[in-house]
């Protein structure tokens, strides 16, 4: 239904996702290069001023829609990538800075085995990046960033930053007597969130927060026979809860957002309607008019509210198919 998010992030990162990849679900046909830009009004001279945020960015893609290239806000980096849903880099290019960082994988294992940073006095240095494979089947990387184990699946079971402390270790359990694996998450060496995964299609199931390892909060996710998100349940670490429930039409989009509080009725906390290209244009709180180009990708958005226009999102899109460039 969304080919350049499914291409890009995995299925976990659908519901709850980055600004970047709510904006690839909008993309349609057979794109080259896209160049979003964001614009906020000036309350003081009422003229739209570009937002240097993460709604301001551009992309190139491959003609199996990945993207392979990516210039963030300003263009202040550039980084291509070998895989970018595996966040596998080919190089990254710190303009500010003048300098670039390269990376080289291994053939068999598809890893990175060298790192080159080349500063902007022309300086380069090499870092050769250890891949060790172990009697049990088990593999051992050290990252420019990371050490990461993987187990003899080539599941990723442990990875800790070698730039500060923070490590992630996953315990893939039984699927026969689980059917979830789980992520945990350590800062300072005290854990700081835990997470649960079905082994199914990878949805995530339970998400804690911990304070002083103490629980903070805990959210609860549930599922439809379709794999959408219909019921999420949030618990504090003042013993309140407040329970979502989510309704879709039928394309499967969010319709609205259902909330209930202990001793009260369900109320709605939002609510979205689309145009015929499957975009919102009305939430609760605000209401989006779009500018279309002739494949169904929006070139404009105008997001209003209390009828004032206080938002714009321009794309310039380049197609594959016959070198068209919108603006």
């Amino acid at each position: 239904m969304f080919p350049y998010l499914e291409k890009n992030y995995q299925k976990t990162q659908w519901f709850y996702g980055s600004s970047e990849a709510n904006m690839l679900k909008s993309l349609k046909g057979n794109i080259k290069f896209m160049k979003q830009t964001a614009y906020l009004i000036n309350s003081n001279t009422d003229e739209f001023e570009p937002v240097s945020g993460i709604e301001s960015m551009s992309l190139e893609f491959n003609e199996q829609k990945e993207i392979i290239t990516k210039w963030s806000v300003g263009d202040s980096y550039e980084t291509k990538y070998k895989s970018f849903i595996e966040d596998k880099m080919l190089s990254n290019k710190h303009h500010s800075a003048n300098s670039v960082e390269l990376f080289e994988y291994d053939d068999a294992m598809g890893l990175a085995n060298k790192y080159t940073k080349i500063s902007s006095d022309g300086r380069k240095t090499q870092q050769n990046l250890k891949i060790e494979i172990q009697k049990d089947g088990s593999i051992y990387h050290s990252d420019k960033d990371y050490d990461i184990q993987y187990d003899n699946y080539e599941r990723i079971t442990r990875k800790k930053a070698n730039y500060r402390d923070f490590e992630i270790v996953i315990d893939y359990l039984s699927f026969s007597k689980k059917g979830y694996y789980t992520k945990t998450y350590y800062i300072d060496n005290q854990m700081d969130s835990f997470e649960k995964y079905s082994y199914d299609d990878d949805t995530l199931i339970e998400e804690i927060m911990y304070r002083n390892e103490a629980v903070k909060s805990k959210k609860m996710f549930f599922y439809d026979e379709k794999n959408r998100l219909f019921q999420c349940i949030s618990f504090n670490d003042e013993d309140s809860f407040e329970n979502h429930y989510y309704f879709y039409n039928d394309k499967d989009l969010l319709i609205e957002d259902k909330i209930s509080y202990p001793g009260r009725t369900m109320g709605t906390c939002d609510f979205f309607e689309y145009d015929i290209h499957d975009n919102v244009i009305q939430s609760r709180d605000n209401s989006f008019q779009y500018t279309y180009d002739q494949f169904g990708s929006w070139t404009e958005k105008l997001e209003i509210s209390n009828e004032k226009v206080v938002q714009k999102t321009t794309r310039e899109i380049e197609y594959f198919a016959n070198g068209l460039h919108v603006v």
